[in-house]
């Protein structure tokens, strides 16, 4: 037992992943179990300090003298016994069995602990699985065996568009970092509120772990009700679609079901943003207040520039507001945080498709109130972007993350979900077309590839 001892110290230092092994008595205990001498006894009790978690299995045959340890990939440790055992020894043992598990899952958190995601971390949440990578991070090596067709879109226009497949994950090929997250306790967000309180991925064997690809394609909307239906095989989804490497949330309270971020239970409270009706004058004064924004201005300007040689029509719109093009209206939404922060979104979109001279603009509004005297500071102004879902302060610092939704450009019935930051202070992009706008800074995202070709929009 010496040798086994010693091979056990060494793994004991290591994180506790999924091996199995046999342990054999010693050729002196079998000869006479009703003597274990006091060696035997002392070997037994160094075990408890130093072995991986065992269930004792039923007696077997003579196994080799030796302990030997056998790596399998998922298999629990079970220790094999051969011939009769002492009611000392099986005292010994089951002591053994008790302390092993937990010494062994501290030595697993000691050497998870510098691995364990940081309570600035953030993760999307889409139909109730944390997010854990998309797109190209996802490895080849990580994966294995072929993929496989779990949905084809076959109603057309009439159904939902979607393709998705899936591929067997080779848990052991993901980086400790991902491995470390089955376990951790999480706090899961909707738009407003904290709506449960979870584990990510606490299944043994990190069975929670799943990835799929998906992808939207609809019928060609160029040849109408003609329109053969798009088919793709489980490659073709991988190839072209977007790639999610999801793990499951168990709830340990609430119902995740809804959630759309999570953060680790030792991140900070987060400022929450909920929607109220605003006043009548509290609409009226911050339109005021979005027409004397620089953006609006360019906008403005952009209108009236449009036409080289106007023509009559066009000349008339001159004297007009761009936000009030052919019956447009700017639009207010108020939040109001858990903080007290009053923050307003006020929007317009006069845009009617190719050849308008209409424009599009949002802007974020935070509302300062000093008894009765009302004033606005504008936290960003964007042109060509969508009206975001809602708002959030993370961590609580005052900086503002906008629940964007997607962009008015996808003309997709799935844009993705958002999560980013404004810096209207950055420049704007060259060309109107260039969408690679840095004003917007990316937090978490996740967006389906849309491959239907939808036909003029004008």
């Amino acid at each position: 037992m010496k040798t086994t001892l010693a091979r056990l110290k060494h793994l004991a230092l290591l994180p506790a992943l999924p091996f199995s092994f046999a342990l054999a008595c010693d050729d002196g205990l079998n000869a006479d179990p009703d003597a274990a001498d006091a060696a035997d006894v002392a070997d037994a009790e160094s075990l408890s300090r130093y072995a991986a978690p065992l269930q004792p299995a039923a007696h077997t045959a003579r196994l080799p003298a030796e302990a030997h340890i056998a790596e399998g990939p998922s298999a629990p440790a079970v220790a094999h016994f051969a011939g009769a055992r002492t009611p000392a020894i099986e005292q010994v043992i089951a002591t053994s069995l008790a302390n092993l598990e937990a010494d062994m899952a501290r030595a697993q958190d000691l050497a998870f602990a510098g691995l364990r995601p940081a309570p600035s971390t953030r993760w999307l949440v889409d139909q109730g699985r944390v997010v854990v990578k998309s797109g190209e991070a996802i490895q080849p090596s990580w994966l294995v065996g072929a993929p496989e067709l779990v949905k084809s879109a076959k109603d057309g226009w009439d159904g939902d568009g979607l393709f998705l497949a899936r591929r067997a994950l080779d848990v052991n090929a993901l980086p400790l970092d991902l491995r470390a997250l089955a376990g951790v306790e999480v706090k899961v967000f909707d738009l407003e509120r904290e709506v449960c309180l979870a584990r990510i991925a606490p299944e043994p064997g990190l069975a929670g772990f799943a990835v799929q690809a998906t992808l939207v394609n609809f019928p060609n909307g160029w040849d109408g009700e003609d329109a053969p239906i798009p088919t793709h095989d489980a490659q073709s989804v991988f190839d072209q679609g977007l790639s999610v490497l999801s793990a499951s949330l168990v709830p340990l309270s609430g119902d995740c079901s809804k959630g759309r971020w999570a953060a680790p239970v030792e991140a900070p409270r987060p400022d929450l943003f909920k929607p109220f009706k605003p006043s009548a004058e509290l609409r009226q004064k911050a339109i005021a207040a979005f027409r004397k924004l620089p953006a609006w201005a360019d906008a403005q300007h952009e209108m009236l520039t449009f036409f080289t040689d106007a023509p009559a029509d066009a000349r008339a719109h001159r004297a007009q507001r761009w936000d009030s093009l052919d019956g447009t209206k700017p639009e207010v939404v108020a939040y109001r945080a858990d903080s007290g922060r009053e923050v307003l979104i006020v929007s317009a979109d006069s845009w009617n498709g190719c050849g308008s001279e209409g424009q599009q603009m949002v802007s974020v509004l935070e509302v300062k109130r000093d008894g009765k005297a009302l004033t606005f500071a504008s936290l960003g102004a964007l042109p060509w972007t969508g009206v975001p879902e809602g708002l959030v302060d993370w961590d609580a610092d005052g900086t503002l993350e906008i629940h964007a939704g997607y962009g008015p450009h996808s003309q997709s019935r799935y844009g993705g979900t958002l999560i980013e930051r404004w810096h209207p202070e950055r420049p704007a992009p060259s060309e109107q077309n260039d969408y690679r706008d840095e004003r917007h800074e990316p937090l978490l995202q996740l967006e389906l590839p849309d491959l239907t070709s939808y036909g003029c929009p004008c």
